[in-house]
């Protein structure tokens, strides 16, 4: 297969910072050409591959052959060539008498199911790296984010096939936005340092995620610390204007262990010229981080049983119904911002935006700034309301 993008060729520094294990395995394929793929679609665990549920759309290497326990390599994008992707359209397609869930898929984020289109390959592993020379330059050390390694190019023979196979289960519609959607297939490899199993799919997994109380401290000052670092980094996590695309914060993206994957919602602050846009994709970041954190605090309770983010968020009711969300909201915040305080006390410079931000003398003038300036504002509401990514119909990495 074409190689289309190499992190030795694009970023030799990097690539030699990786684990001689990970360059061994990955720099074989990229040489070579010749990359594992997936033999179905459901999933399996065959060492020193494996497919956890819910991830449709990637399989991966343990590096260490046998667990997590010194990450993995992912592999986005080859289930097309699985011997069960007729099957698995099928059953994607079933039980839904106004919309089936493939075509719900391609609607909201854009994407194809199953496959990996070259040009998202692309963008993604462009984005990745773009953030990981930004977080190493400035922290010096590896963050437990996503390594693009290579993008493949799937041969146009390949991409036909799938194409053939997808309109037999598409409706006029769906068919038209599947043309609109025509790229050459690709295949995302990337490393990613820790267990890639993530917080919406724990209840169905066998895991130690669950520790003692401090342990689950632990893991949630983790994830807000990431947080903070990528936003010192420059980076807003997820922005208001690229939600259905996914984000990196959301419960299906944090991994249990540690760290968050589907990076390509992350933008850099110094391309956001708009202040609405910019104190709202503050309050999303705290907004969806909190989510996530309620969703893994709360287990088998209510909030894991319905984990879907709301499809509106609202200044009044972010977490729906459920009173959780005046704990979590003011909880986040808090240790979001003192963790970013921290960073600037140590040295780092931040956005001066975000830095005004954190030196309000009071809640009050805080509050103020933030609400007057954010999109969205109802003429006949003090309601503030953004469109937030929904559900997924079928939970892809």
């Amino acid at each position: 297969m074409p190689l289309e993008f190499s992190l030795a060729e694009a970023a030799p520094a990097l690539w030699s910072r990786l684990p001689s294990q990970v360059q061994a395995i990955a720099g074989e394929w990229m040489s070579t050409g010749r990359i594992p793929t997936a033999d179905i679609v459901a999933p399996f665990h065959a060492p020193p591959f494996v497919k956890p549920r819910f991830h449709v759309r990637a399989m991966y290497r343990c590096v260490d052959g046998h667990g997590f326990d010194q990450g993995v390599i992912a592999l986005k994008g080859t289930e097309t060539a699985a011997r069960d992707m007729r099957l698995a359209l099928q059953t994607m397609t079933a039980g839904r008498p106004y919309v089936n869930r493939i075509e719900l898929f391609m609607y909201q984020e854009y994407k194809l199911p199953i496959a990996v289109r070259l040009r998202e390959a692309l963008l993604d592993a462009r984005k990745a790296l773009a953030l990981n020379q930004a977080l190493w330059t400035t922290f010096e050390e590896q963050a437990p984010i996503p390594v693009p390694l290579g993008v493949f190019r799937w041969p146009v023979e390949h991409q036909r096939a799938y194409e053939d196979e997808l309109q037999k289960v598409l409706s006029d519609t769906g068919a038209e936005v599947a043309e609109q959607l025509q790229d050459s297939l690709g295949v995302l490899v990337y490393y990613f340092p820790r267990s890639p199993i993530r917080v919406r799919h724990l209840r169905h997994e066998k895991t130690s995620a669950y520790p003692d109380a401090a342990g689950r401290a632990e893991r949630v000052r983790s994830w807000v610390e990431l947080a903070a670092r990528l936003m010192v980094a420059g980076y807003f996590p997820c922005t208001l204007d690229n939600q259905r695309q996914g984000c990196c914060l959301s419960d299906q993206n944090v991994c249990v262990d540690g760290g968050f994957v589907d990076i390509d919602s992350i933008k850099r602050m110094s391309d956001i010229t708009d202040p609405g846009l910019f104190h709202g994709n503050l309050l999303l970041t705290v907004a969806m981080l909190a989510h996530s954190c309620a969703v893994y605090l709360s287990g088998e309770k209510t909030v894991a049983s319905h984990p879907a983010f709301e499809q509106v968020v609202t200044m009044h009711s972010i977490f729906g119904s459920n009173l959780a969300g005046a704990l979590y909201l003011p909880a986040i915040w808090r240790d979001l911002t003192s963790a970013v305080q921290r960073l600037i006390e140590a040295g780092h410079t931040v956005d001066k935006r975000l830095e005004a931000l954190l030196k309000k003398d009071s809640g009050a003038e805080l509050l103020v700034e933030l609400t007057s300036r954010l999109p969205g504002q109802s003429e006949s509401s003090s309601e503030m309301t953004f469109h937030t990514s929904v559900k997924h119909p079928f939970e892809a990495p």
